[in-house]
């Protein structure tokens, strides 16, 4: 057992408010070789046993929250039989929308920590009408409540394949622990030793780590970031009425992917910073301003413990992008370069906004490149659970399978699909232009409506 770290909290706090839909992460990863029921279930029995984490739930005593794991005893998962990909696609959709139970154990009434309400008349009746579709959606996919707090799967039968659905919530995952669940059940169903390493000992490092010279000044170097432009960064303004959440995506066909791909070998770039300059660009665009922030998401694993290990370790790094119009595109990759080396070298003494000067920015950038180290034969596919708050994230993955990069625009439904699309649009008229010349100054590469 151990108290929750910042970040944990923050998701503890939206979870209690009865958000948890927008903090559920899901999806399925399908091999194309078919497996027995029994075997099926054998392998989902060994992550769990191998993997504490997923039997979280939450105690709260005197103010605070603790994590403690239930102990571990065998389970008879769900199967779901599906005629086709398509079919088990449509399938994964819902099933992405309903979140998970999630349990807090409180023995003292004046130990729990209250709920906070909600902001307003207009979200609160919102809330009500997806707690609504939440009821709808579990009845039409006849799911009853799973006794796991925090983690949950369905198996999965396809006539020459088999699988299964995998969701977590926030809590106690991120997008590298998804992948890492996949992999780890890649390698039971293969009977394949896979190693695991326990979320407690990633708090109990960072506790050490802040604590020690080079925590200090690292911290002291994320607080002198925040402070470089001590104004919010607001792409999309406005406040929400809803907390529904939508997705737009923009796949770039393999000519063009390859072309990244060789473009950022020969420039030495990371693909990463690329995607990076070309959405800084897009941004600079739409809001005119030369000075701003973006969360850049970062895995923050560092390490053979930290890569094996399913926990929340991602952290949102202050990326301070710095535009002029007389700047080619190859200068803005390189400035770009040197800040998030620098950020990335630093990355353990991360400082929340809020602890410096408030909130700073509405948009964040991940970058994807998880690869699953089994069988190129896996099929991975995300499902986003179609709620969402106060911010955007655009992520960009490579799909190991088709070997092509592909957008999502994370958002809530206060930005119109028009506007979502024309970010997108923008952003890949910007990399079509560069890719043919290197040499082209910023204000070439402003896109007409």
């Amino acid at each position: 057992m151990f108290e929750l770290n910042n970040a944990q909290l923050f998701m503890h706090s939206v979870n209690k408010r009865g958000l948890n839909q927008s903090l559920t992460l899901c999806g399925s990863a399908v091999l194309f070789k078919k497996y027995s029921d029994e075997e099926l279930q054998i392998a989902v029995n060994n992550l769990l046993r191998e993997n504490k984490t997923l039997r979280t739930y939450f105690i709260e005593k005197n103010q605070k929250t603790y994590q403690d794991f239930e102990p571990y005893k065998k389970r008879n998962f769900k199967i779901k039989f599906f005629n086709s990909i398509e079919e088990m696609d449509e399938f994964g959709k819902i099933y992405a929308t309903i979140p998970q139970n999630y349990k807090i154990v409180c023995d003292d009434e004046k130990d729990k920590i209250k709920k906070k309400k909600s902001h307003n008349i207009f979200l609160l009746f919102n809330y009500l009408k997806q707690q609504n579709s939440i009821k709808k959606n579990k009845k039409k996919l006849g799911l009853m409540d799973n006794e796991l707090s925090c983690f949950d799967i369905i198996l999965i039968q396809l006539p020459n394949a088999s699988g299964a659905f995998i969701k977590m919530n926030h809590i106690i995952s991120d997008g590298w622990s998804m992948y890492l669940i996949a992999n780890q059940l890649l390698k039971s169903l293969n009977n394949e030793e896979f190693k695991t390493y326990e979320y407690n000992y990633f708090i109990e490092n960072n506790k050490n780590y802040e604590l020690s010279e080079r925590g200090i000044l690292d911290k002291e170097y994320f607080k002198n970031e925040w402070l470089k432009y001590p104004n919010k960064t607001v792409i999309f303004p406005g406040k929400i009425y809803s907390f529904k959440g939508k997705r737009k995506e923009f796949a770039f066909d393999i000519e063009v992917s390859n072309k990244i791909k060789n473009y950022c070998k020969e420039n030495q770039i990371s693909e990463s910073v690329f995607f990076i300059s070309a959405i800084g660009i897009a941004l600079y665009n739409k809001i005119k301003n030369d000075k701003f922030y973006v969360g850049m998401i970062n895995a923050n694993r560092l390490g053979l413990i930290e890569k094996n290990m399913v926990g929340l370790a991602a952290l949102q790094l202050p990326l301070l992008l710095e535009v002029s119009s007389k700047m080619s595109f190859k200068d803005f990759l390189v400035l770009n370069k040197e800040k998030t080396i620098s950020l990335l070298r630093r990355v353990r003494g991360y400082v929340k906004p809020k602890e410096v000067n408030g909130l700073y920015t509405d948009f964040y950038i991940s970058f994807r490149n998880a690869t699953i180290n089994t069988d190129s034969n896996l099929r991975i596919k995300e499902y986003f659970p179609m709620a969402f708050g106060n911010v955007v994230t655009l992520a960009i993955e490579e799909n190991f399978n088709t070997k092509t990069f592909n957008m999502y625009f994370d958002h809530n439904i206060k930005i119109k699909d028009v506007e979502a699309i024309k970010i997108l649009n923008v952003i890949s008229n910007i990399i079509n232009k560069v890719l043919n010349n290197n040499e082209l100054l910023i204000k070439d590469l402003t896109v007409e409506d």
